[in-house]
């Protein structure tokens, strides 16, 4: 499992242990915006800044160090998860649906999906969000929802609905 955590003078580029919950720090990744990453077909780690506008960045597993793979354009979103498809067609998601080209140029696939701040493809090629925005809060339990987007138009249809557990619980779907 790799993971970025924030900082004030630049973001960290992390390994986890998921066995034992032990992370070992790679390095520096030189920036401190780093709000989202995934891994494209051919195991490279590929992350989206937006604290200084580079937008699609390549992140070196050997030092953390990321890379603009484009210098030449900014970033036109700031997205909170992206994810690359089976097929290698890399998705973001910034209150709307993005495709973006290997060169990080984007452009918008749907409207209005919501404050996505985790997303994944699964098996049959749709993309399970839990969008942040859509916690509720009835009586003592929050509850979170479990979407699916059809990449084609963005469309996003509910598949299950979750209590959002506290540190001492494990997630139950409702």
């Amino acid at each position: 499992l790799w993971a970025v955590t924030n900082g004030t003078t630049s973001d960290s580029l992390w390994t986890v242990d998921i066995q034992n919950g032990t992370g070992v720090l790679v390095g520096s990744t030189g920036l401190t915006g780093i709000q989202a990453m995934d891994f494209n077909p051919e195991d490279e780690l590929f992350a989206w800044d937006h604290s200084i506008g580079l937008g699609l960045v390549r992140l070196s597993r050997l030092t953390g160090t990321a890379t603009d793979v484009n210098p030449s354009m900014g970033s036109v979103a700031s997205m909170q998860t992206i994810a690359y498809s089976q097929s290698g067609q890399l998705v973001g998601v910034a209150n709307d649906l993005y495709r973006i080209s290997a060169n990080g140029d984007t452009r918008v696939q749907g409207t209005g999906v919501g404050d996505i701040r985790g997303a994944d493809f699964t098996t049959n090629g749709l993309r399970v969000v839990f969008p942040e925005s859509m916690v509720v809060t009835l009586g003592q339990k929050k509850f979170g929802d479990v979407n699916s987007i059809k990449e084609q138009d963005g469309n996003m249809l509910q598949v299950c609905r979750f209590i959002v557990p506290n540190q001492a619980t494990p997630p139950v779907q409702v």
